[in-house]
């Protein structure tokens, strides 16, 4: 297993710190959850089989006439049923299933003929015949409190980064793509927010744009010529020294050398950029909002990623496991060639 290194995006100082207390609470609230799932399930309970629920689904894209939407909120949900029918999940015990599809618009600032997004989970939680579950004419029990899930985004560019909506202008947003993903089966796999997304595109398609060395080595130029500009003569020399190494970067590459990828690793040693084939660099990319094929109707399923509690972080003990597993198990080929 390779190092893992998220897609992730470029960020402030402002906004460093803020992520910074927000992951801390999140933390603290993981190591709680994590605390209360380790109770222990009683042998009766951990038998009993479990209720695998139909879908709640929420149509939620004002764009897409209620029909249509409600035939895209079923093929989605046709996204869960591959995964509840892999050997992980075919036949609970234990653990109860909820499952829940929400159809959206696009992201702010997605073009509006993109086509609608979804959000679709599945929720196990244990059962516990003495502490709140409830059994149906079947003889299946529901779950209690919280538990892990499997996520479905559909459509959704911005899944495949931590800070989608980040950005303090109208520009492009420039994120960071390791150059060295997981992958499964052919495809790749993501590691942020304590979770495994792994991508599935159509065939031959990549829903992001690899930045040009010149694109970012220009971004950096103005960046800095606005400070400069701005400061005037109180603009300290070690500013005006690292615009001119910059501006001095730009031109040393050929005109073959701008085109190709850019490629950063955090340091900042010998300039902005370096070699994409370097240990921990990562790729710089951008949302390719022509990923979409405008050809095809608004509830075409274009694009999925699956996530699942990523391995050695918090989470329940016994279901995360289980969770992983089924994304492991499910046929990820075969949803690809739904995408067309």
């Amino acid at each position: 297993m390779k190092s893992r290194s998220p897609a992730m995006s470029s960020a402030s100082i402002s906004t460093r710190v803020l992520r910074f207390a927000t992951a801390g609470i999140a933390a603290a609230g993981l190591l709680a959850a994590a605390a209360s799932a380790r109770a222990e399930q009683d042998p009766e309970s951990a038998g009993a089989p479990g209720r695998v629920g139909a879908a709640s689904i929420q149509l939620r894209d004002s764009r897409v006439p209620q029909a249509q939407a409600r035939v895209m909120a079923a093929e989605v949900d046709g996204l869960l049923a591959r995964l509840l029918a892999t050997p992980a999940l075919a036949d609970p015990h234990g653990f109860a299933i909820s499952r829940q599809v929400i159809l959206v618009p696009p992201r702010t600032g997605m073009p509006d003929w993109h086509p609608s997004a979804a959000e679709a989970m599945l929720l196990a939680r244990s059962i516990a015949i003495h502490g709140g579950s409830q059994t149906d004419a079947s003889g299946a029990w529901s779950g209690v409190g919280e538990g892990p899930t499997l996520q479905i985004t559909v459509n959704d560019l911005g899944a495949l980064f931590v800070w989608p909506e980040e950005g303090e202008d109208d520009r492009p947003k420039f994120f960071e793509m390791t150059n060295a993903p997981d992958e499964r089966d052919g495809f790749p796999v993501l590691h942020f927010r304590s979770r495994d997304h792994v991508v599935i595109a159509r065939p031959g398609r990549r829903p992001y744009r690899h930045v040009s060395q010149q694109e970012v080595l220009e971004r950096e130029i103005g960046d800095y010529r606005k400070i400069v500009d701005e400061l005037g003569d109180n603009a300290a020399p070690r500013l005006r020294e690292t615009l001119r190494g910059i501006e001095a970067e730009l031109a040393a590459l050929s005109p073959a050398e701008r085109a190709e990828p850019a490629c950063q690793d955090g340091s900042r040693r010998g300039g902005v950029l370096t070699a994409c084939t370097k240990v921990g660099a990562h790729f710089v990319v951008a949302v390719d909002p022509d990923y979409f094929d405008p050809a095809r109707p608004r509830t075409a399923i274009q694009l999925v990623t699956i996530s699942a509690p990523s391995e050695g972080a918090q989470g329940h003990p016994t279901l995360s496991p289980v969770l992983r597993d089924a994304l492991r198990q499910v046929d990820l080929r075969a949803i690809q060639a739904l995408l067309g």
